[in-house]
């Protein structure tokens, strides 16, 4: 699709910038915090611009076929292709929309957490799969690694708010994607 490569850097950078966005207005102590408030918008903008990255680097992402690891334990080797960890962690984030953290059932609440665990997961799983070289490996663990510290340094140790650690988490996704689709 022509203007998919735009569509897809649009996409990655909106969710970062609303983040931040979020971040500086400081209303709550995380994106998904502000679910069921006046600025819930701003949590849909951001989760519906990942998801779309996700959706669009799905289907037109240049190396979408590429294997980005096996499952070679089962008796007939399973390939796992880049475009299976994209639609996973799409899928994913649109469990954390669905299930807000807010919600009045705790088993709601719950499930957005476990979902938000498990997107940033999927999605660092394939960045963290996607490189060959030596260089590739190097960069996807470092950026892994800031988003890992980042995210901890605030979400478990209270130095800032979640919502930064979400843009610090956020951050080497977006460049992960907005890199590989260059290329």
């Amino acid at each position: 699709m022509k203007g998919s490569k735009l569509l897809i850097t649009i996409g990655s950078f909106s969710a970062v910038i609303i983040g931040i966005v979020s971040a500086i207005l400081d209303k709550e102590n995380s994106w998904s915090q502000l679910h069921n408030t006046d600025y819930d918008p701003l949590l849909y903008f951001i989760l519906g611009s990942i998801m779309i990255t996700f959706l669009l680097s799905y289907s037109f992402h240049p190396h979408r076929e590429k294997e980005i690891t096996a499952i070679t334990w089962l008796p007939k080797r399973v390939s796992i292709k880049l475009k299976n960890g994209l639609i996973t962690t799409a899928f994913l984030f649109f469990g954390v929309m669905i299930f807000g953290v807010n919600h009045k059932n705790n088993i709601i609440s719950d499930l957005h957490l476990i979902f938000t665990g498990l997107a940033i997961l999927s999605g660092y799983i394939t960045m963290l799969t996607y490189p060959t070289t030596k260089n590739g490996h190097l960069l996807a663990n470092i950026g892994g690694l800031f988003g890992l510290i980042g995210f901890s340094l605030g979400f478990n140790f209270h130095l800032y708010s979640v919502s930064w650690s979400e843009v610090m988490a956020a951050i080497p996704l977006g460049v992960f994607i907005y890199i590989t689709i260059r290329k």
